[in-house]
């Protein structure tokens, strides 16, 4: 129960009714896909479209997720010129990551972590032209030997102090631009969801879970590993109130238009940074979703790191600690250590 206490920041008054929102899902799973006609002359794009994307979606891994391996093709794509996978050397290799080192995004070079995020998921579909081996199942066979791997850079530690305040949060409240919106927020506020899974989220699992909680399945969760999280008040009357905004529907997403936004998924977050750069929030203070899930984490872990581990479904404290709680607590805590001084006189009698 330990949401029970949870700091909410104060809800801002009712916005007009707006239109539904809808939010955009890449094509559901296609069937499953062979091996049969694929070839070296073949470029890792279309080994990917072929055989990879189908396989992933057919094994029900989320859209979401396979999209992000979308883009890293894309990139592939853009920086090296794709050549045949039997013509790909250790040259293209280092060629795809020092360009990705130097690639511009919103006016600066994208970070070392997003580097090595995009090299590892095209490590991955590189060593699907390899040979199938214990270390490489998912070998194809096309390649009787695979380059060398990509060389990322290492990684670099960013403390985790990219987390909104409950004045923050209430300055987004404000800012929405309809109830939708509103909702969403106090719901991953309260329930420390990931953006992904709380928009997948269905009624049907919400009335199939017990009172007061919520049994998020595999098919939704990172790393297919599903959980149980309880709803407060606050999160149970935001999912009420989207009900309410849906005309009385009970079925299907709570955050309903999942699978219609336009544009796709960038709409969503097109439109998230539109309010929230109009909020008032300072301009380093910007963060995206996830930084309600850290608002929560650093709040819960102050008070019991053992139940934020369980709020936020980590198998382990390091996670947590390492990637969740805001250090600034830590000084906070460490700015108060008593200090030594004299002892006090006893009187003897």
């Amino acid at each position: 129960m330990i949401h029970a206490s949870l700091p909410v920041p104060r809800v801002p008054a009712q916005h007009p009714q707006s239109p539904e929102v809808r939010l955009f899902i890449p094509d559901g799973a296609l069937p499953a896909a062979g091996a049969e006609g694929l070839t070296p002359a073949l470029r890792y794009s279309e080994l990917y479209r072929e055989h990879d994307r189908p396989r992933r979606l057919g094994a029900g891994l989320s859209p979401l997720t396979v999209s992000q391996d979308d883009e890293t093709i894309g990139l592939w794509a853009a920086l090296t010129g794709d050549p045949p996978v039997a013509d790909v050397t250790p040259a293209t290799m280092r060629q795809f990551a020092e360009q990705l080192s130097v690639r511009m995004w919103r006016g600066e070079t994208i970070s070392v972590n997003t580097v090595r995020k995009h090299v590892r998921h095209m490590q991955r579909i590189i060593d699907l032209a390899g040979p199938k081996t214990r270390a490489n199942p998912a070998g194809l066979d096309l390649l009787s030997q695979l380059p060398d791997a990509i060389q990322a850079p290492p990684a670099e530690h960013k403390l985790p102090n990219d987390r909104f305040l409950s004045a923050e949060i209430w300055l987004l409240l404000e800012a929405s631009p309809s109830p939708w919106w509103r909702n969403l927020l106090l719901f991953a506020y309260n329930t420390g969801l990931r953006i992904g899974a709380i928009l997948q989220v269905r009624w049907e699992m919400l009335d199939a879970s017990e009172p007061g909680w919520l049994a998020v399945p595999n098919e939704i969760s990172k790393r297919h590993k599903g959980g149980v999280y309880y709803l407060n008040r606050w999160a149970r009357e935001a999912a009420e109130a989207t009900w309410g905004t849906a005309k009385g529907r009970r079925t299907g997403a709570i955050f309903a238009g999942f699978d219609h936004w336009p544009r796709g998924k960038s709409s969503f977050y097109t439109q998230f940074r539109g309010f929230r750069d109009g909020s008032g929030l300072d301009r380093q203070r910007r963060f995206a979703f996830h930084a309600l899930r850290k608002g929560l984490a650093t709040w819960a872990g102050t008070k019991n790191l053992a139940l934020a581990r369980i709020i936020l479904g980590h198998r382990g404290n390091d996670v947590t600690l390492d990637c969740y709680i805001d250090p600034a607590e830590v000084s906070k805590l460490m700015d108060q250590v008593p200090q030594p001084g004299p002892p006090m006189q006893q009187y003897l009698f």
